[in-house]
């Protein structure tokens, strides 16, 4: 059994962007592909605690769109048992303690989020 890395980060709101990319095709089908569904246009954005996105793995897995636009970093992680993706663009204007979570439905709006709540996720372990 693989081992979990359980994550500890306070939600926060980004600058409402993450739609907008999520929402271009080089972006949009990458995450399908990787989560085998469609996902909201949208991302969740997560404030790490005692970490940043370097630490917890994310550079491990590059994506970089066949356009130009700019990289990503990600890792498959789950959420409530919810699959996700978590990710942090190469050109983020947010600290490194930031990362983004792409999933099949509005996180936020689904569990009822809001700024300030600390949740956790979990990454596979790397062996």
């Amino acid at each position: 059994m693989p081992k979990k890395l359980r994550i500890r980060g306070i939600v926060t709101s980004g600058m409402g962007r993450g739609s907008y990319y999520v929402s271009l095709p080089q972006y949009r089908k990458f995450f399908e592909s990787l989560l085998g569904q469609r996902v909201f246009e949208g991302t969740l954005n997560i404030k790490l605690r005692n970490a940043r996105w370097y630490d917890i793995g994310l550079e491990r897995n590059k994506y970089t769109p066949p356009d130009g636009h700019g990289v990503i970093y990600y890792a498959l992680a789950f959420f409530r048992g919810e699959k996700i993706l978590l990710i942090r663009p190469a050109r983020s204007v947010h600290g490194d303690d930031v990362v983004e979570i792409v999933a099949r439905n509005n996180l936020r709006a689904k569990y009822n989020l809001k700024d300030g709540e600390t949740i956790t996720i979990e990454l596979e372990a790397e062996k």
